[in-house]
C-alpha cells in the first residue's frame, strides 16, 4: 500500500493544474493526454514510428507488486501507475534512476512525505503539458516524460544525457595573447559563456525555433540600453521570416537573413570566439547563436571589424 500511496501522490501533483478533468477528447488539432499511462505511451510509440530508441518504463501498481494475477486479468493496464518515457543518448539514464524511478519504486514513509509537503520532482526542472503534441516535442528534446495513473496532463523533466564536447580554442581563430575559450555546440553553453563576460541585467537573450523539421533554436543576444532597437526589430524579423525544413548550422542563417544585392564584402561575421562576440554585444551590435553550431552571426558589420584579430 505505501507504493500505491505514493504513486497517489504524485497523480495528484500532476493533476493539480488542471483543475476539473477534461476528458479524452480532441481540441484544436491537438490531442489531450487520456488517464491511461499505458495508452498514453502506446500514442508516443506509435507517433515516433515504434523507434527502437524509446525506452518506456512502467511502474507497477500495487496488485502488480503483490503479484495479484486475478487482478491482472481483469485489467491488464490497472497493474500500471505510471510511466516514463525517454530517448537513449538523449537523456541521462541514471539521474532517471535516482531521481524519477527510485523515489516512484520507493516504499519509506519519509519519500512519501517528501512527495506530498515539498513534491521531490519539482527540484528538477520540469514542465507540465496538457497534450501529447507538446509532449511529444519535448521528448524529442531529450527530456524525460511521466505519465499517471488517472492524470489528464503529463510532466517533462530535462535530464540532458548526450555527450558534450569541452570548451577548447577555435582552431581557426587562434590567437597568441587572450583567451582561449571558444564555443561549443550546445546553446545554453555558448549562452553562459557570454553571460560570465557580460554581467549586466542589461543583457537580454531571447529565443526562437526555426526549422519545421529540425526546430532548431536560435538565439539572439545584445544590450537593451545599447543595441538600436531598430537593427534588433530587424534580426528578430529577417528570422522569423524565414520558412525552411531545417538549420543544420549558422552558416544556413547567414544566408538567409542577408540582402540580396551583390557586394563584394560579407554583411555579417561569423566567429567561433566568445571574446569577439561579447565585444560585438557591447559596441551595440546583435548576436545570433544556433543550437548545434559551435559558430555566432554578427550583425550587423563593417570591413574594418573584418580585418581585426583578437589581440586588437
Amino acid at each position: 500500500m505505501v507504493l500505491v500511496e505514493m504513486i497517489a501522490i504524485c497523480e495528484r501533483v500532476c493533476c493539480s493544474v488542471r483543475g476539473t478533468a477534461m476528458g479524452f477528447r480532441s481540441r484544436g488539432g491537438m490531442t489531450p493526454i487520456g488517464p491511461d499511462p499505458v495508452g498514453n505511451a502506446a500514442n508516443v510509440a506509435k507517433a515516433l514510428g515504434r523507434a527502437t530508441d524509446l525506452v518506456i518504463r512502467k511502474i507497477p501498481g500495487d496488485d502488480c507488486v503483490r503479484g495479484d494475477a486475478a487482478a491482472d486479468a481483469r485489467d491488464g493496464s490497472s497493474s500500471v501507475r505510471a510511466v516514463v518515457l525517454f530517448l537513449e543518448g538523449l537523456a541521462d539514464e541514471e539521474a532517471i534512476r535516482r531521481h524519477i524511478i527510485t523515489p516512484l519504486l520507493a516504499d519509506a514513509a519519509a519519500a512519501i512525505a517528501h512527495f506530498s509537503a515539498a513534491n521531490e520532482l519539482s527540484a528538477l526542472k520540469s514542465s507540465t503539458h496538457e497534450t501529447l503534441e507538446t509532449l511529444i516535442d519535448a521528448l524529442l528534446e531529450g527530456q524525460v516524460l511521466l505519465f499517471a495513473d488517472g492524470c489528464h496532463t503529463g510532466l517533462a523533466f530535462v535530464m540532458p544525457g548526450w555527450s558534450l564536447r569541452p570548451i577548447s580554442e577555435p582552431p581557426s581563430e587562434k590567437a597568441i595573447r587572450g583567451p582561449r575559450e571558444g564555443f561549443t555546440e550546445t546553446l545554453r553553453e555558448n549562452i553562459a559563456m557570454v553571460r560570465r563576460w557580460v554581467r549586466d541585467p542589461e543583457l537580454r537573450v531571447t529565443k526562437m525555433q526555426i526549422g519545421t523539421r529540425t526546430h532548431t533554436d536560435v538565439a539572439i543576444m545584445y544590450l537593451g540600453d545599447v543595441a538600436n532597437p531598430d537593427i534588433v526589430a530587424e534580426v528578430r524579423k529577417r528570422l522569423a521570416a524565414i520558412k525552411i525544413d531545417a538549420i543544420l548550422e549558422a552558416g544556413y542563417l547567414e544566408q538567409l537573413i542577408t540582402d540580396s544585392r551583390t557586394t563584394l564584402f560579407p554583411l555579417t561575421q561569423a566567429t567561433e570566439r566568445s571574446d569577439k562576440v561579447t565585444s560585438a554585444i557591447l559596441e551595440g551590435r546583435v548576436a545570433i547563436i544556433v543550437d548545434k553550431s559551435a559558430s555566432a552571426i554578427i550583425v550587423p558589420t563593417t570591413v574594418n571589424e573584418l580585418y581585426q584579430s583578437p589581440e586588437d
